[in-house]
């Protein structure tokens, strides 16, 4: 079973038979990870203050049921677009693909490569993570 046979079914359709992979992968789980802590973060710096602001509890409590629910339908979304975002690099193009309702997909040839960046912030590093850019002509 080669590298084609983990590929999400919609990128490996977009392959030709005599491209062979270099490299694939998603965003790295802690990209997720930041954005999931990002929006809860918020749901409870909002839901806190909100149920001593309100007149009731009961009033409070559904309000914090219904950002509770927007929060995960947030999470959800965020989870998706993560799920369903790959990069590819073949002996012929980059490929990147990404999205849930619109899926978007950037395809180059590699002889368009003029250059490359990789940053790696502080906390990147401990992660052993970075960000890459690729530069085309």
């Amino acid at each position: 079973m080669g590298p084609r046979a983990y590929l999400p079914t919609e990128v490996s359709g977009l392959l030709r038979d005599d491209e062979q992979i270099i490299y694939w992968g998603r965003p790295a789980w802690v990209v997720l990870a930041v954005r999931l802590a990002v929006v809860f973060g918020i749901y409870v710096w909002v839901s806190v203050p909100l149920t001593s602001v309100l007149p009731s509890r009961l009033v409070g409590l559904l309000a914090c049921v219904l950002l509770f629910v927007v929060a995960l339908a947030v999470g959800a979304g965020l989870f998706l677009v993560w799920r369903n975002t790959v990069y590819v690099i073949t002996n012929h193009r980059v490929l990147s693909r990404a999205g849930v309702l619109t899926l978007r997909t950037v395809s180059f040839p590699l002889v368009k490569v003029k250059g490359l960046s990789l940053q790696r912030g502080v906390i990147q590093r401990l992660f052993g993570l970075g960000s890459v850019s690729i530069y085309v002509a």
